[in-house]
């Protein structure tokens, strides 16, 4: 079981970026925590608009961020802790329909489409709250499981 929470962790680094964004020395989920508690540096949000394909306006208005606060943290350079916690929850589960969908593209495809089970809505459309991400979460969880709804 650990070797595949490591790996999971891996996993979710490179969606942010990777070591170089992150931090190298980031391995395990204690070590991403404190992390996140640091603020996780602006270009993993850079990094969850490629992987998702979407704009930048569309991430942070999923994330809750005005506008003139994106400008901030990227001239900073850094996001808060609790934009960082947003930020890894949306990679968690990018990584997670990568897996189910086997490369960044489908994945990506798969969030801009209306789906049944939303409501006909797209799973990109109800990430903004934490029952829509749970929700998103749930279906990959049958669809990788063989079950269709």
């Amino acid at each position: 079981m650990a070797a595949s929470v490591a790996s999971q962790t891996a996993r979710i680094v490179e969606t942010l970026g990777g070591p170089a964004v992150v931090g190298r020395g980031v391995r395990s989920r204690h070590q991403l925590v404190e992390r996140l508690r640091a603020g996780l540096p602006y270009s993993a949000f850079e990094s969850l608009l490629t992987r998702l394909d979407v704009g930048r306006v569309t991430l942070a208005a999923i994330l809750h961020l005005p506008r003139r606060t994106l400008a901030r943290r990227k001239r900073e350079g850094l996001l808060a802790p609790v934009e960082s916690n947003l930020v890894f929850r949306l990679a968690r589960l990018v990584t997670h329909a990568e897996e189910v969908f086997g490369n960044r593209q489908k994945a990506a495809a798969w969030f801009g489409r209306r789906n049944n089970a939303l409501g006909g809505r797209t799973p990109l459309s109800v990430l903004d709250t934490d029952i829509g991400v749970q929700e998103v979460d749930d279906i990959l969880g049958r669809i990788e499981h063989g079950i269709f709804s």
